[in-house]
């Protein structure tokens, strides 16, 4: 009977504590987000300021009236508060789903096929490639950047050295494919024996800038490779699209 008790006793001290309506309080008040808090704490803080005020007030009568009055007034402060902080995190929300919406609708761009034309007569190196949106709009406000070379295995070419290239294709509606043309590439007999023997490969890529339909600008970037044994098949390096920050 004695363990009993005291079994008894131990369990109903958590009971107790839970009762305590200053400690469930403090924990709803803690389990709240920080900027809900900081609006509490304010409006605690006010209406502390109140009760002082009220408290050195001369006149009794004038004390209560003037506590009741502005209490309330601290309450509905709270009440807007409140409800500013909700109008608020619904706007968040509103404008996370307008951004997703966005993402899943807006045009993205990709290399689907590149072919290649060696033409030994006049030493020349041309690469046509077919470029596709799989978006569900169009890309309007096209720029395009491309660069290309017979360059020494293992070796990038610099970005810098290249301008925009200035072509009628501004728009590539969704769904669409059109084919392009990479700038054509001069080669030496030397340089030729040397893509033969796989010391040098065609290295080629660009990066194409565009608006999405809510006006972001956006920027396809890619670059692709071709070895003599690849017969004409070129290997993506990468492929990616991403927000144009520049």
């Amino acid at each position: 009977m004695h363990e009993i008790d005291q079994t008894n006793g131990k369990r109903s001290e958590p009971n107790q504590q839970h009762g305590n309506p200053l400690s469930a309080a403090y924990s709803l008040y803690k389990s709240l987000p920080a900027s809900l808090q900081n609006i509490i704490l304010g409006v605690w803080f006010c209406w502390l300021g109140v009760v002082v005020i009220a408290v050195f007030h001369p006149t009794l009568s004038e004390r209560w009236k003037f506590g009741a009055d502005m209490t309330l007034n601290v309450l509905i402060l709270l009440v807007v508060a409140i409800q500013a902080y909700i109008y608020a995190k619904q706007w968040e929300v509103m404008q996370e789903q307008k951004r997703m919406a966005t993402i899943g609708e807006r045009g993205y761009l990709g290399i689907k096929d590149a072919r290649l034309e060696i033409s030994t007569t006049n030493n020349t190196i041309v690469v046509h490639f077919l470029l596709f949106n799989g978006g569900r709009t169009p890309a309007i406000n096209i720029e395009r950047q491309f660069f290309i070379g017979l360059v020494e295995k293992g070796r990038s070419l610099p970005w810098d050295k290249y301008p925009d290239i200035e072509t009628p294709l501004t728009i590539l509606p969704a769904g669409a494919e059109r084919w392009l043309t990479f700038p054509h590439v001069p080669f030496t007999a030397e340089h030729f024996q040397q893509f033969e023997e796989g010391k040098r490969v065609i290295h080629a890529g660009g990066k194409i800038r565009f608006s999405d339909f809510m006006g972001i600008k956006q920027i396809f970037q890619f670059e692709m490779t071709n070895e003599f044994r690849d017969n004409g098949r070129f290997t993506d390096t990468y492929q990616r699209q991403c927000e144009d920050n520049a």
